[in-house]
């Protein structure tokens, strides 16, 4: 028996080295369908996970080499490859296997992919390149209609046109606490400003979570507050109520319960989750850390800051229902059950199909970053006005240069008269870095739009009401800041704008015939020969009536062009009604008051008012430049 043992061993060892000879592309290919060569992948998946990146990225590369070149995995792996070293700031690298990816599949790659594709060339000095890679895409869905990409091709094609207009209102400069790290996050403890710095290797170029957080004071020493901060949830942004007594931190976790994300999915590794501590007076210390709200796999929860004296928190989420990646969200705390509510989402005023982040509410403004609404590239900084708990339709301000870059900048904070905010515009230099800015000499956070002229004011129809809340407003505007213009030549297939319309109706609101004036008074507007008018519906009626209702809505905007005299050919249409999916549809924050009594959890199933509510993004007429056949 031992004599058969041995010969069964001497056969099954020989064999094996006739398969691992080189050129031997049969044996190579039993190979590959071996458990343990599928297992090397999933081997450098935990690697990763705990740490050990460049063993991970060996293993990578080592089963992307040995696949063959028709092998659809190959691609596949790349991606994953490429957006791996996107997280390690290894440009070089990421470039090499997005490369491989455009030239073999670029229908593998998504939005987030593209942008990170040409942030990577960016990165190398590479602008020219960067602007092919932008434009190869301008004309595929999803790309020609998401503004995220849009903001990136724009800021690339007409650089020159996009910021540095004028005298800068601003004087910004690099905070002299920066250092080689990625400084990410300010917050006040007991009046005490301070700041995150991210040591970790990786860093996520969506900007949603960093690893290995350490907080310092933006004065003098360090907090005692973080001592009683575990440290696994010194992970991201920590926020404390105004009273000292409830305190929200941060937790990375792995999206997939310990697997990597398979790259065909546009989503990132890691995700946050929110912990929330109380205060016990009686015992004097704070309670053990709960989750804020249940664990909801692939969901992110980040971003937190306290308003309403600390009885309602503002996060960011991509959470089920909302309008595209991460979006705005508000809660109440319960005080009777000591616990938090349940999620409101911001609504169209402020969320897009992109990702809106770092909320901060200062006074009656609300400033946020989003790389989903129109600006210079990557995420810009904008303001709304958040007078009595209701964002105020009309008021959205983007700030111009030098705040704004076309890199990306975020993360908005003011002490006393001094405005801080994040920005990655120093590249690998700096990472992420923290700069301060003047022209804060009343915070940017009043009832009157502080910062905002009269003249913008009147523009987006706001005037009015932005005079009536100065008569209850002590502080003088004592400096005009005007808002930069932002012009784009527009392209084939671009679109211009859309335009929303009231439920049953094809009226133009008198907000859209402002966009619509600007629309005309836009550069190179009538160098522009034809235009399409797509007109859409919601899904309450008939699909006959509603066909009608979308073409009555182009034509009523055509009308107006028409008559205003503008030049290009119109050319209308009707698309009928447009699916917009209502699950875990909650109501959007303009239509609710703060009071703990108003804000109720979501319904289901919704009563036609919420239908009503829900659709409202359906209800539009979009205006793009017509495609050459």
């Amino acid at each position: 028996m031992i004599r058969n043992l041995r010969i069964l061993v001497i056969f099954w060892s020989l064999t094996l080295l006739f398969l691992l000879a080189p050129g031997n592309v049969r044996a190579e290919s039993w190979l590959r369908a071996f458990p343990w060569f599928r297992s090397t992948e999933s081997s450098a998946d935990l690697a990763f996970i705990k740490g050990k990146y460049d063993k991970a990225m060996r293993s990578y590369e080592q089963v992307y080499n040995r696949l063959d070149e028709q092998d659809e995995r190959k691609n596949v792996l790349a991606l994953k490859i490429a957006r791996f070293y996107m997280l390690l700031q290894q440009n070089e690298r990421a470039v090499d296997y997005f490369d491989r990816v455009f030239y073999a599949a670029d229908t593998l790659m998504g939005v987030g992919d593209v942008c990170y594709y040409i942030d990577a060339l960016r990165g190398r000095d590479e602008n020219q390149r960067a602007e092919v890679i932008a434009r190869h895409f301008a004309f595929m869905q999803p790309f020609s209609r998401n503004q995220r990409y849009l903001n990136t091709l724009f800021s690339l094609a007409n650089q020159q046109h996009y910021y540095r207009r004028g005298d800068a209102e601003y004087e910004v400069r690099l905070f002299e606490g920066c250092g080689p790290e990625a400084e990410y996050w300010m917050g006040e403890w007991n009046g005490k400003p301070f700041y995150a710095v991210s040591h970790g290797m990786i860093q996520d170029p969506q900007k949603i979570y960093y690893h290995r957080t350490q907080f310092y004071s933006m004065r003098s020493q360090r907090p005692e507050i973080f001592r009683d901060i575990p440290r696994e949830l010194q992970s991201g942004p920590v926020a404390f109520s105004d009273d000292g007594k409830i305190m929200v931190a941060t937790k990375i976790i792995y999206r997939n319960k310990g697997r990597i994300l398979k790259p065909g999915v546009d989503k990132s590794v890691f995700i946050n989750q929110l912990y929330y501590s109380v205060f016990d007076t009686l015992r004097g210390g704070w309670s053990d850390f709960i989750p804020l709200f249940n664990y909801q796999e692939g969901v992110s929860y980040a971003h937190p800051v306290f308003f309403n004296a600390g009885k309602s928190l503002m996060f960011s989420s991509d959470r089920p229902g909302g309008y595209g990646g991460m979006d705005l969200y508000m809660c109440y705390w319960d005080e009777e059950r000591q616990q938090w509510g349940e999620p409101v989402n911001m609504g169209p005023e402020i969320n897009t199909e992109g990702d809106e982040v770092y909320p901060r509410i200062v006074g009656d403004a609300l400033f946020f970053s989003s790389n989903g609404w129109e600006g210079f590239g990557g995420y810009d900084i904008y303001r709304v006005s958040f007078g009595h708990n209701i964002v105020m339709s009309g008021t959205l301000y983007h700030y111009p240069w030098p705040v704004n870059t076309v890199f990306n900048d975020f993360g908005m904070f003011f002490d006393g008269e001094t405005g801080y905010f994040v920005s990655d515009r120093r590249g690998a230099a700096g990472k992420d870095d923290i700069y301060t800015f003047n022209a804060a000499s009343t915070p940017l956070s009043s009832k009157a739009a502080v910062g905002v002229s009269d003249e913008y004011s009147a523009m987006v129809g706001n005037l009015n009401l932005v005079k009536g809340l100065l008569k209850t407003h002590t502080s003088s505007i004592e400096k005009e800041v005007k808002e930069t213009p932002v012009y784009m030549l527009p392209e084939s297939g671009q679109l211009l704008t859309s335009i929303y319309f009231e439920f049953d109706s094809y009226r133009i609101l008198p907000q859209a015939k402002e966009r619509l004036f600007q629309i005309l008074a836009m550069r190179g507007f009538d160098d522009i020969t034809e235009i399409s008018v797509i007109g859409y519906a919601d899904e309450l009626g008939t699909p006959e009536y509603n066909l009608r209702l979308s073409e009555q809505r182009a034509n009523a905007v055509v009308q107006f062009f028409k008559a205003e005299r503008a030049r290009p050919r119109f050319f209308p249409e009707g698309r009928g009604q447009l699916h917009i999916p209502l699950e875990d549809y909650v109501s959007p924050a303009s239509y609710l008051s703060l009071d703990n009594k108003e804000v109720q959890p979501p319904r289901k199933p919704l009563t036609r008012k919420e239908r009503i509510v829900a659709y409202q993004k359906a209800r539009r007429v979009d205006i793009i430049v017509k495609k050459k056949q």
